[in-house]
């Protein structure tokens, strides 16, 4: 009998150890307390390597960001992907993910890198083969998404694929997702060929598309096409306080994107909060960062990346909005 009794107090106490971790691991997989929402905190790579107060050490306003998001967009020039994801982005020319300064990578080797181009120069994706050739001896964790916000970017003056032969405008959802399949499975099978790891593919929507008007989710490609869904999402100006949680656009993408057993996490590959209204009263932008971050713990607890967009009063603007820059900070810390 006393036996037994030990055993049972013994029992008693594990299960009162285990109760905190039962709660931090709710039904909606809530984030533990200490650690960040996403595995990658990051900030866009627009400019120099990225927004330069988010990247100098030395500056109070440093982010050190985790992952990067890169630009090759089509201009008749550079076109597509260059030939190694060393070579300098078409966009304002921001080093690759893969460049040197002298013995060290530009970016630390922690760094995720979001590659996003908008030419696709062949039918099969085999154009990408020096490309991704170059990628394997980058020690970076690479994500590629073709067709940056294919939602807005299939006209002549966004995305081009080609299905015919001849690269020309993808011209609607089911020109871009033809390519798309092409481009996928072209990586997937290098990286399995290769018996490489690093480079993972993604599609990157535009939320703002997702309005009532457009409730469809033709654009969504298949989950076994992508290892990731990504979003760019901006809330809205100052005459909404309304966060991820009430965003109905961000909800319909939500929807567009669950897919329950496909093993395809989300994230946020552009973030923005009031843009260019910072000023309208101060603390709202960090009260907004927080409030997200409260929402995605609760109802994204794998997000693989949350990337913050801050070029030209978006997001984080140190002079009308101080307090972004510590809620940030707080928000990449996990507290």
């Amino acid at each position: 009998m006393r036996s037994t009794a030990r055993y049972k107090k013994s029992i008693y106490l594990a299960v009162l150890a285990l109760l905190p971790l039962m709660f931090a691991g709710n039904a909606q997989g809530q984030a533990l307390a200490g650690t960040p929402v996403a595995k990658y905190i990051g900030a866009d790579a627009y400019h120099d390597p990225a927004w330069s107060p988010v990247d100098n050490p030395s500056s109070k306003y440093y982010l050190d960001p985790q992952s990067e998001k890169f630009f090759y967009l089509y201009n008749a020039t550079t076109k597509g992907l260059p030939s190694s994801d060393a070579d300098p982005t078409s966009a304002f020319k921001i080093p690759g993910c893969g460049a040197m300064s002298g013995s060290s990578y530009v970016y630390p080797t922690s760094t995720l890198c979001i590659i996003v181009w908008n030419y696709a120069a062949s039918k099969d994706g085999s154009d990408l083969q020096s490309f991704l050739e170059s990628t394997l001896s980058d020690p970076h964790q690479i994500v590629m998404a073709f067709c940056n916000e294919p939602e807005f970017h299939v006209t002549s003056t966004g995305c081009y694929c080609d299905l015919t032969g001849t690269p020309k405008a993808c011209g609607g959802a089911y020109n871009f997702k033809q390519q798309f399949a092409a481009e996928s499975a072209y990586i997937m099978n290098f990286e399995k060929t290769n018996k490489a790891t690093n480079v993972h593919v993604a599609e990157i929507s535009g939320v703002r598309h997702y309005t009532a008007a457009h409730p469809s989710c033709f654009f969504i490609v298949p989950p076994q096409e992508v290892n990731y869904y990504l979003a760019d999402v901006y809330e809205p100006d100052h005459k909404s306080d309304a966060n991820l949680g009430a965003n109905p656009d961000w909800n319909r993408w939500m929807k567009c994107t669950s897919f329950p057993g496909s093993g395809v996490d989300r994230g946020i590959s552009e973030y923005g909060i009031d843009c260019g209204n910072e000023h309208w009263r101060q603390g709202h932008v960090a009260g907004t960062f927080a409030a997200d971050d409260t929402y995605l713990r609760n109802n994204m607890p794998d997000m693989v990346v949350w990337n913050i967009w801050d070029v030209g009063g978006c997001a984080i603007n140190a002079t009308e909005e101080p307090p972004s820059v510590a809620a940030w900070l707080n928000i990449a810390a996990g507290n």
